[in-house]
């Protein structure tokens, strides 16, 4: 009927989804391809960024950024194309898909000064090769990701963090025992709306006595509502943290769904008072962590950090000018 009153009114109509697949998409991606390049031609050296992966059928991807500083003096990051990458992913395979594509974005005249990827083995061996293994950059939120991931992983972590190891195991246990049974599922939601309300999500951390510092910390970053307890993701570190603070915000309300009669739940689930208190240390230390790696993710404006080999001629000056004094 809408469509009949468009014709109607002599309006254009709304294009079927075979239209915008055919036609409009591409005029879209046209435009975009066209500014993107354009904004390459302002800086005479780029750095890349790159990331491969595999999906859940299994297809190898290959990921890369481009970046640079502009005349503003502010960091512009362009994230042009996303590889298929039909071959093994060995580095020389990585390589030639990454320099196919770069090369339709690069001018000629514009250095590839650095690659930054996230040390897997076939990603930096690529990147030796494309850029030399000095220019070769290993990302810190990775390098941040395999320290804290050596500490508390159970094959390879030691004896003085076995108690975080398993008090992480222990709520992950209980939120898969609570996510996994539809009756323990329905009363904690229950319990989740009584708690929640309509209220927004900064008058909930404040409401909270636990997490009453988020604010602090976050007023920069968008954080999702508190509404489901978090499943532990083993390759990821963060989800450490996730897992931590989504438990100690609902701790009222697990013990409230231990003491309901109907969840058949233990109180051997919950935490001790010892477990608690080890437990808000953890998350303590862990949110300054994710304070570094979301400055690193969101940062805009560089610092001698980003200038290769400044930091350390900077410090070799001021040295030398203390000596002579």
């Amino acid at each position: 009927m809408f469509l009949c009153y468009l014709i109607y009114l002599g309006a254009p109509t709304t294009p079927n989804r075979h239209d915008i697949e055919s036609v409009f998409l591409p005029k879209v991606d046209e435009f975009v391809v066209e500014i993107l390049i354009s904004l390459l031609t302002e800086t005479l050296s780029v750095s890349i960024t790159s990331d491969g992966w595999s999906d859940r059928r299994r297809r190898n991807w290959l990921g890369f950024s481009l970046n640079y500083i502009n005349a503003d003096w502010k960091i512009v990051s362009l994230q042009p194309d996303l590889i298929p990458v039909s071959a093994r992913s060995t580095a020389e395979n990585l390589l030639i898909a990454l320099n196919g594509a770069i090369e339709y974005w690069i001018p000629t005249s514009c250095l590839k000064a650095t690659q930054t990827t996230d040390g897997a083995s076939n990603e930096r061996k690529a990147s030796k090769l494309h850029v030399g293994e000095s220019n070769c950059i290993h990302c810190c939120c990775h390098t941040l990701e395999l320290v804290i991931g050596d500490v508390l992983d159970d094959d390879t972590a030691n004896l003085r963090t076995s108690p975080h190891r398993l008090l992480l195991r222990k709520l992950h246990d209980l939120v898969v025992l609570v996510r996994s049974r539809q009756l323990l599922a329905n009363l904690f939601a229950d319990l989740v709306k009584e708690k929640n309300g309509d209220r927004k999500f900064e008058e909930l951390v404040m409401d909270n006595g636990c997490l009453s510092f988020f604010l602090s910390s976050f007023s920069f970053i968008l954080l999702p509502s508190f509404i489901l307890l978090f499943i532990l993701t083993d390759t990821r570190w963060d989800s450490d943290l996730t897992l931590l603070e989504h438990c100690l915000y609902f701790d009222n309300e697990i013990l409230a769904l231990c003491r309901n009669p109907d969840s058949n739940l233990d109180e051997v689930s919950l935490l001790t008072s010892d477990e608690f208190d080890l437990a808000r240390v953890m998350l303590e230390i862990l949110l300054k962590f994710r304070v570094f790696s979301k400055f690193c993710e969101t940062k805009s404006s560089p610092t001698l950090c980003y200038i290769p080999k400044k930091v350390r001629t900077l410090f070799s000056f001021f040295l030398a000018h203390y000596l002579d004094r």
